[in-house]
């Protein structure tokens, strides 16, 4: 290819080989300047997150039986939620229904008793468990499970024969810092 008569004429391999090493040129400047990295072209990087307290109850397992005079053996369970690293946790009985026609004895709140359990066990009646009681983080067990019994003093013979005689029970957790 000619331009004019004072023009030289250019190969096409002329041309690439001083475009390669042009460009073998530029990389190693490259290649050098990010060798020589100094401790000032690092950086840590944080992450936060404000995590709010959370307290309450989830229900595992929402039934259990009455026992007569003894606990019954099958025991209801909860979970008791509880974000505090070291707080304690009041379990209180808010609320306790039954039906006064299942039993042919007179019935009233005293009779019913409850055993809760985690790490330890802590017994009471109704009254007791109105009241509240205690559990320290440790108390509550793996996984901050609790078991719960009940019991009736009564005999089962002061009982109505029928398959459902139903205790109805309410719990709340209040978290103590």
């Amino acid at each position: 290819m000619t331009i004019n008569s004072n023009t030289k004429k250019v190969s096409v391999p002329t041309l690439t080989l001083t475009l390669t090493l042009s460009l073998l040129a530029t990389s190693l400047l490259t290649l050098t300047s990010y060798s020589y990295a100094d401790s000032n072209d690092t950086g840590e990087v944080y992450f936060r997150a404000n995590v709010e307290s959370q307290c309450g109850i989830k229900v595992e397992k929402e039934n259990g039986t009455l026992g007569f005079r003894d606990y019954g053996q099958e025991a209801a369970e909860i979970k008791i939620i509880n974000n505090s690293h070291d707080g304690q946790v009041q379990l209180k009985l808010t609320d306790i229904d039954f039906d006064d026609e299942d039993y042919f004895a007179p019935i009233h709140n005293r009779l019913f008793h409850f055993k809760v359990s985690g790490d330890i066990t802590k017994e009471g009646s109704v009254s007791d468990w109105l009241v509240g009681q205690t559990f320290d983080h440790d108390d509550l067990g793996g996984g901050h499970k609790l078991e719960i019994q009940a019991k009736v003093d009564l005999d089962e013979a002061d009982a109505v024969a029928k398959e459902d005689i139903v205790l109805e029970t309410e719990w709340t957790a209040y978290c103590i810092s």
